[in-house]
């Protein structure tokens, strides 16, 4: 008897479940975006969704530390534009060895940051990441 009323609790709840109703925050054209790690944000009207996937690295030279040179942060992106899907790799560092920005189906993606920056005394948990990047139409 507590089998079926544990099983039926588990079927009300699933059903409970409506995936439709998951509020996704407005993805800026031409403004700068704050994406936290495994966040999606929309923008319908173009219809364009981004995600921050994954921070790939994080190098950047600690506060507190001296370093030889400033490092580099490199953050993985979902994209995803009229239906076609794409993976984005961008870099706080620039230069041709480490892209901040790159343009595809008419958009530029630019990385502004990644936080938070790393202290010489503190850990950074994973979940704590978030990026900043402006999208503009070509």
């Amino acid at each position: 008897m507590k089998k079926r009323i544990i099983i039926g609790l588990l079927g009300i709840g699933l059903l409970a479940c409506d995936n439709d109703t998951i509020q996704h925050e407005e993805l800026f054209i031409d403004s700068s975006n704050t994406l936290n790690i495994y966040e999606t944000k929309l923008n319908t009207p173009n219809n364009i969704s981004l995600s921050m996937d994954a921070v790939l690295s994080d190098s950047r030279c600690p506060e507190g530390a001296m370093c030889i040179w400033a490092g580099n942060a490199k953050a993985r992106y979902l994209l995803s534009v009229n239906g076609s899907n794409d993976t984005i790799v961008l870099n706080t560092h620039q230069g041709p060895e480490f892209p901040s920005d790159t343009t595809l189906h008419g958009y530029t993606f630019n990385l502004e940051e990644i936080s938070p920056y790393p202290h010489i005394d503190k850990s950074i948990e994973y979940i704590n990441y978030s990026s900043r990047v402006t999208i503009s139409k070509e």
